[in-house]
This record gives structure tokens, sequence and C-alpha cells, in this order.
């Protein structure tokens, strides 16, 4: 992906973002969970998998959820923070802005005065609002659609979330996506967002596409009709 240095100015819900926090004195490192017990919110991640967050907005409040459990960041009635919750009352924060747009402070919709903050040392516990509870935003290069997803890719690692371009109109331009408003159709009108994005899932020299945004398969029917309405059979493999 992106390089997660452009700023989040809690614009646009759904972005995938990570955050960043003062232990040590300073912003520096980002806030994850926990790896092994991804439960825990810890203060000593990168930008890696376990740090990326997916912003919910609701208004001026914002859930934060991980990407890699699923599970939301929240504040506990005796003051825990953890990352177990869903979509209830204590994983929604009001987002208080510090002047600069992407500078903000989590404070509980639910328990007034308890906001998210990373000590000095490196706790990850309850502030008051004062300098530890200050956190900064970053979201991928790329403007609207996430990453640039620009860099060839070379059937090399399964798993990969790629874009599909193809000649309609007569030379490389749109992207092949799965119709909005009818996901089990294949449509030619795409440009790199969410209804463009397939994940490649290699088996040996083939390989299957699933639609990010649906989970289903590109895939060929016997009469010849293609559509994306497939699971793990045999007619959405592809040489």
């Amino acid at each position: 992906g992106g390089a997660f240095d452009k700023p989040y100015i809690f614009k646009v819900s759904g972005k995938e973002i990570v955050i960043q926090h003062k232990k040590g004195g300073d912003f520096d490192k980002f806030l994850r969970v926990k790896p092994g017990n991804l439960g825990q919110a810890d203060p000593d991640g990168g930008k890696g998998k376990f740090a990326r967050w997916i912003v919910e907005l609701d208004g001026d409040k914002a859930r934060l959820k991980s990407k890699k459990s699923g599970k939301y960041l929240r504040i506990m009635k005796d003051g825990e923070i953890n990352v177990e919750g869903g979509t209830g009352a204590l994983t929604l924060f009001k987002v208080k802005k510090q002047g600069e747009a992407n500078l903000v402070k989590l404070e509980s919709n639910k328990f007034e005065g308890k906001y998210i903050s990373v000590k000095k040392n490196g706790d990850v516990n309850v502030g008051n609002g004062g300098p530890w509870t200050e956190l900064k935003f970053f979201r991928e290069d790329g403007g609207g659609a996430g990453g640039a997803f620009d860099k060839p890719y070379i059937f090399k690692v399964s798993g990969k979330e790629i874009v599909i371009q193809h000649k309609k109109g007569g030379d490389y331009d749109k992207f092949l996506r799965v119709k909005p408003g009818d996901l089990g159709k294949a449509d030619p009108d795409g440009g790199k967002g969410k209804f463009a994005r397939w994940i490649v899932e290699l088996d040996g020299d083939k390989a299957r596409f699933k639609s990010k945004e649906s989970g289903k398969y590109l895939r060929i029917m016997k009469d010849g009709e293609i559509n994306v309405e497939g699971g793990t059979g045999a007619l959405t493999l592809f040489k």
C-alpha cells in the first residue's frame, strides 16, 4: 500500500489509517493490536498490519476498527482500554480536533472526560484530555482510492489486492469491476475504487479472482456467460 503519511482529516468514512502517539516524548510510534493478543492495545506499532485501523464516522464521532482483528477500540467503565468491542456505546468516540486537522483527542462518548492516552512510558490508559491524549491520524497516499495501484503485479505473491485494466475503447484505460447495484455482474467501467479491487488467490500457475467488495469470484459458465457469483469451485480457476 501507500506510505500512510497523508493527514487523515475525518471527512471520509471507511478509510484505512494509522494512529501516531507520543510514547517516548514525541510523535513516533503507532497504536496497534498486540501480536499474539489482539484484544490488547499496544503502543509499539509501526505502520504494518497490526497498526492499521478502519475509521467509521458517525457525525462528529468515530469508531476505530482493527483491520487485523475486526474488533473495535473501546474504553471500559473501569477505565480499561482494549480492542474487543463491537459497534456498541463503548466504542464510540468524540473526535476533538486540536488545531491541525489530523491532530485529535478521542474522548469516550459514553464516559465524559475519559480519553485514549499513551503515556511517555508507553502505557495505554485513560487520560483526562492532557497532552498525552494527543494523537495524529494518517492515511495512505493516493487520494480517494486508497493506494495508487500503479505497480505491475507479476503473480508471485498470493492474496494481493489488485486492479485489472482492459482495452475497452481501443487501449488500456478502464478497469474491470463488479457493477454497483448488481455485484454479481462483471462491468467494464471501473476506475480504481472499491468495486474494481480484486484479491488474487494463486494455485500453482493458476489463479482465482475474488471481488473485494462482494467476496465472490469471477467465473466463466458452461454457456459462456461471465459473472462474479462464484465460490472456490472449478469454474473460478483460470490458467
